[in-house]
């Protein structure tokens, strides 16, 4: 069984197997090899500025599994020389082989390293779908392409430094802060463990487990054929995170890319107006974009309706989790606020350039009611909440509307110079249950012709338009048509999109700026949004 998996040293160098697949008793022939180097690699420059590992060929060798048999009686003196007489074949049983018993799930949920998963999930080729029902080069494809194997790596880079630097002086490497590691390494590995064993497995980055859950309780268990007998439920309950729930996949992904408090055996995950100050980037998150971009280690079929399913899905999660995240923040701000830990009101709650642009062409960013003094208040909630909140007003759903009520109170309330903290946790854990109880049968709904033009109608909605004048709101307008499109196309090859088309176009050119997308001298969204 080929498959050689490797593991990062604390150098940046990458060797054979270390701890990370001893623990789960892997025993591997040879060492998948790659260097790091800077800028340009095999692959394309690493998206994050750091070091960037440059892939060479793959190399892997056999895995030698040796069975001893013994008889019993073997070895004894009154059977020395004698024939042992072969057992009588078993029938073969008519039912079905038993489900795996549940008898690991009271053991505690631990990672135990991508490396374990390379044996069977380390071929260099994709298996024929004719033969398996898995590629069988999954690990392959994440270590050689997917930037999350390099996600421990980049706390060495120069940028990585600057930030640790700016946030504790240089007292604290990224690569020790737990801040950092929270979401850098596996979520499930305690960021503070030291003992090799942890240390391993961080080196892996953002691993196998990260997403699927820690394997502990189900490495061996999932190799068994009775396996595919258990429901994703039960899966679960020996700790797989079932990912073919497209609400699922966007909650493991929002964790860290959205934010989160701490529960479930995670840390806190979280990227403040503090990080983004020091030199991180904001967390603008957007689920189908993300899982567009990201190389496929799986099957999926993502023609007809998935985008725009993914897409829409993907927002409500995404506002979900920004509203819970908001509830822990406040709720921290309510207990520990006297002792000036925690800042309050979180800044990167807010529209970046209701502040951070040049006052000469602030025109566009005032808000509609400027005109009744609250246009010097910064804009809250420019990114995860305008789309739910257009496509709540599109969906005949009681669901959807308790939530657009209890977000109205919690906008009121985020919108006062300094909103009272108790009051807010209250009302965004009270929005976020709203918002989850539209998503359980929101994203089980079917995802046909006319269910997509209704999302296309939420996006044109007037009330949409109107609150569109953010750099925020302009790129989820592009994001959403970006989706749509492909979907509508698929589902009705008449339907006429040369105007869609169009506006994409115009919306690309004027996001590029000769200064970076976080620097939109001249840009005025307001000037995009055009009827058809």
């Amino acid at each position: 069984m080929p498959g050689a998996p490797v593991v990062r040293s604390e150098g940046g160098t990458r060797g054979t197997l270390g701890p990370s697949a001893r623990i789960a008793g892997v025993a591997l022939g040879s060492s998948l090899k790659t260097r790091f180097s800077k800028g340009e690699g095999a692959t394309g420059a690493s998206r994050s500025g750091g070091l960037r590992r440059t892939r060479l060929p793959i190399v892997l060798g056999p895995l030698a599994v040796v069975a001893i048999v013994l008889s019993p009686g073997c070895g004894s003196s009154d059977q020395a020389g004698a024939r042992v007489k072969a057992p009588e074949p078993t029938p073969r049983a008519s039912k079905a082989p038993p489900i795996p018993k549940l008898a690991r799930v009271d053991l505690p949920k631990r990672p135990v390293g991508a490396g374990a998963c390379a044996a069977c999930h380390g071929n260099i080729r994709p298996a024929d779908p004719s033969a398996s029902r898995i590629l069988r080069n999954e690990h392959t494809i994440w270590v050689t392409q997917d930037e999350h194997a390099n996600a421990f790596q980049v706390l060495s880079s120069s940028r990585a430094t600057a930030i640790a630097t700016a946030l504790s002086g240089g007292k604290l490497p990224a690569r020790q802060d737990t801040r950092c590691l929270a979401c850098h390494t596996v979520p499930g590995l305690d960021p503070t463990a030291g003992d090799e064993p942890a240390q391993a497995i961080r080196r892996d980055g953002v691993g196998c487990e990260s997403c699927h859950g820690s394997a502990n309780r189900w490495l061996g268990t999932h190799q068994q054929t009775a396996w595919r007998r258990l429901s994703p439920s039960e899966k679960e309950a020996f700790g797989m995170t079932p990912l073919k729930d497209l609400e699922r996949r966007a909650e493991v992904c929002a964790g860290c890319h959205v934010g989160s408090p701490s529960a479930a055996g995670h840390p806190a995950r979280e990227v403040g107006h503090d990080l983004i100050k020091a030199g991180h980037s904001r967390l603008n998150f957007a689920f189908v974009d993300y899982l567009a971009r990201m190389p496929h280690h799986w099957r999926e079929d993502t023609s007809g309706a998935f985008p725009a399913r993914a897409w829409a899905i993907g927002q409500v999660v995404s506002a979900k989790s920004a509203l819970e995240l908001l509830h822990a923040r406040a709720r921290a701000a309510t207990t520990e606020a006297k002792a000036g830990d925690v800042p309050w009101p979180e800044r990167s709650e807010y529209d970046c350039f209701s502040c951070h642009l040049d006052p000469a062409t602030h025109s566009w960013r005032d808000p509609p009611g400027a005109e009744d003094g609250t246009g010097g208040t910064p804009q809250w909630g420019t990114w995860y909440y305008p789309m739910v909140l257009a496509l709540a007003q599109q969906v005949p759903d009681g669901k959807a509307k308790s939530f657009t009520s209890l977000f109205a109170t919690l906008r009121t309330t985020m919108g006062e110079p300094i909103p009272p903290p108790d009051r807010v946790a209250e009302e965004a854990d009270e929005a976020a249950q709203a918002l989850n109880r539209w998503l359980r049968s929101f994203a089980r709904e079917p995802f046909d012709l006319p269910k997509v033009r209704g999302l296309l109608d939420a996006v044109d909605s007037p009330a949409h338009k109107d609150a569109g004048r953010t750099w925020d709101m302009a790129a989820q307008r592009y994001l959403a048509l970006k989706s749509l499109r492909p979907s509508l196309k698929a589902l009705d090859p008449t339907w006429p999109d040369e105007l869609v088309t169009s506006e994409l176009d115009a919306l690309s050119r004027r996001f590029e700026s000769p200064e970076g997308p976080d620097r939109p001298r001249g840009f005025d969204p307001g000037s995009l949004f055009k009827e058809r």
